[in-house]
């Protein structure tokens, strides 16, 4: 159930209730309880939603995103690619 507030048109108060959506608005003030002067303000709107994979970093990613993304760091998928260390004229 959402939070809606309301501002009365007699005594200037504004106030919040804990609503269900189908549920009436309040019809009386609860400083000044006058009837009929309630009025339900406009919401600034929900905070934002992300729908989708790959916003979080513990978001699982498909196989070819690693791969991809070790190829950018100079390795391969495999790992081939690292770095081994340099023979010798010795050996």
């Amino acid at each position: 159930m959402p939070t809606y507030r309301f501002r009365c048109q007699a005594c200037g108060e504004v106030f919040e209730r804990f609503l269900a959506i189908s549920a009436p608005d309040p019809e009386t003030c609860p400083a000044c309880e006058t009837p009929g002067t309630v009025k339900r303000l406009p919401l600034a709107g929900s905070g934002l939603i992300f729908k989708g994979s790959g916003f979080y970093i513990t978001d699982n990613r498909p196989a070819d995103y690693e791969r991809a993304a070790k190829k950018e760091n100079g390795a391969d998928a495999d790992g081939a690619g690292e770095s081994t260390p340099a023979q010798t004229a010795d050996d």
